[in-house]
């Protein structure tokens, strides 16, 4: 990348058998060179010499990428300085204005590249879930991507609609997009908490914003439940286990994360009620509440005939079901919604769907799904009071309303 009469470029262990990372700048195109450290080492098999970047499979690789991509456009930014001031681009003049960060055209720290606030929120943060990381991860790498050296200074009107223009090139799933403008603006929000962006920018950012759409419940119909039970697999195989958490999750309508999770501590026995499930879900683990289900009773007990059966089968197992990645499961369980004539790509999430609906549909009452499903929320709820609608609207449409008789 040229600014002015000098060259600037990554290169890895100048001195030999050095990890370390230093920028090089060649002056007035001839090897008049200074460089810089960086103070980030990557050792061989992690540098990529040709990209000039830091493999991805190195541990902190995108926060040691950030700071990388940090002191390149404090250099470049640096150059493009003395062209603008008029100073003349050599050797001595950028090492006594770039090391010296008390005069002017130092950056300054409301012009620092706006990735680097963005990696390290989505790193050193704990107190969020591995979910919300990797979300600000991805919008970060769309930021970086987007223009690397984007600044606070810089951001307004115009750069708002520039990335929602990019966003809408890059996709076409409305909330998907919703969400990076969504995670943007949480990054945004906590800059202003640092004095380093004002209210009236962001307010910029939020009036471009896609709104997210609501999409209808999607479950399957309780024929289609009746076609994977009928499936055979050998028993056991990951076929059939795969077909057997689906299942469970129809009949209790706990999320893959807590069937994978279940252990035998989560089953009450000898409860008046009968036998329970009395589990914390990993989505209500900020809260003190535990979502309480009588599986003798549900499905006429289906669920509990399978946690008896999977406890036989694997008695020193620290939980009910054996786990499996959540990337192979949807993937096998594609293959079993083919088996059973299934035409739609269904997920596990599915399972949650159909099993709310279904006790929509049979008991009408509104706070037996939130109770049974564990939602806070009477809107959400009302979602599947809908699909339950939707259920007996089709059933009407296949009546015979004719009174009979001759006419």
């Amino acid at each position: 990348m040229k600014k002015g009469k000098a060259t600037v470029s990554l290169v890895r262990g100048v001195r030999k058998g050095s990890d370390l990372i230093s920028i090089r700048v060649y002056f007035n195109g001839v090897r008049n060179q200074s460089y810089i450290s960086t103070g980030v080492r990557v050792p061989k098999k992690y540098w990529l010499p040709k990209l000039k970047k830091i493999h991805p499979s190195m541990k902190n690789a995108i926060h040691l990428q950030d700071e990388l991509d940090t002191m390149l456009y404090r250099v470049n930014y640096t150059l493009e300085k003395m062209n603008y001031e008029g100073v003349e681009v050599n050797k001595e003049n950028f090492i006594s204005i770039f090391r010296n960060r008390d005069k002017k055209t130092t950056i300054r720290k409301t012009e620092q590249t706006l990735v680097h606030l963005f990696c390290a929120k989505a790193l050193d943060l704990s107190n969020i879930s591995e979910s919300s990381k990797r979300a600000q991860k991805m919008t970060t790498k769309l930021i970086r991507e987007f223009n690397p050296t984007l600044t606070f200074s810089e951001i307004g009107y115009d750069t708002a609609k520039a990335w929602s223009k990019f966003l809408n090139e890059r996709y076409t799933n409305i909330n998907t997009i919703a969400g990076h403008h969504k995670t943007f603006r949480k990054f945004l929000n906590e800059a202003e908490k640092q004095d380093l962006i004002t209210n009236k920018q962001i307010r910029r950012f939020k009036e471009l914003e896609a709104p997210r759409i609501t999409g209808t419940r999607t479950a399957l119909y309780p024929n289609q439940v009746e076609a994977i039970q009928k499936l055979e697999y050998e028993p056991y195989t990951l076929m059939d286990n795969i077909r057997n958490m689906f299942l469970f999750g129809c009949y209790t309508g706990l999320r893959i994360s807590d069937i994978t999770s279940l252990t035998s501590e989560d089953i009450i026995e000898g409860d008046t009620r009968g036998v329970l499930i009395q589990k914390k879900m990993y989505k209500l683990r900020h809260i003190n509440r535990k979502v309480v289900l009588p599986v003798e009773k549900l499905f006429a007990g289906l669920p509990y005939e399978m946690i008896q059966k999977y406890r036989k089968q694997y008695p020193d197992s620290e939980t009910i079901f054996p786990k499996y990645a959540h990337q192979v499961m949807n993937r096998y369980l594609k293959k079993v919604a083919f088996d059973a004539d299934i035409k739609i790509p269904i997920t596990f999430h599915y399972a949650r769907h159909t099993f709310l609906t279904i006790l929509a549909y049979k008991s009408k009452d509104l706070f037996a799904v939130m109770d049974y499903g564990g939602i806070t929320s009477v809107n959400t709820a009302q979602g599947y009071i809908h699909v339950a609608s939707q259920w007996i609207d089709e059933g009407l449409k296949s009546i015979d309303w004719s009174l009979g008789g001759d006419s």
